[in-house]
């Protein structure tokens, strides 16, 4: 630890400094990220039904205007598949299929509503 006085270096559990005998004030320690995390998008070996969670991404994925016409129903379909094979109530499966519906709810809808004003005008 170096002194912030007189600049010496100290060890790591000195109380003063060896230098100038100022004391030396410790740093709190940094809270790291858990190595296990919860959210769908953390990496790891910890997941527990790969199916979902990629259906969860791609229902994500899905969110964004005109890729949510391919990634949406990709979400929903394997977000289905999760569901019905880990038959729980809860999850990245049922986030996947409510984000993969809406997402491929309001990019199809946008695209015929699109294709119907540009038809009119002609």
């Amino acid at each position: 630890m170096r002194c912030p006085s007189c600049g010496a270096d100290n060890p790591a559990d000195a109380a003063r400094c060896a230098g100038c005998g100022t004391k030396l004030a410790r740093r709190p320690r940094r809270r790291g990220v858990p190595s296990e995390s919860n959210t769908p998008f953390a990496s790891g070996p910890d997941s527990r039904d790969p199916t979902a969670l990629t259906a969860y991404r791609l229902s994500v994925v899905g969110l964004v205007p005109f890729l949510g016409l391919v990634f949406g129903p990709l979400g929903l379909v394997l977000g289905l598949i999760a569901w019905r094979k880990e038959r729980s109530q809860g999850g990245p499966a049922v986030a996947a299929v409510i984000l993969g519906s809406l997402a491929a709810l309001t990019n199809w809808a946008g695209l015929i509503l699109m294709l119907v004003g540009l038809h009119s005008r002609s």
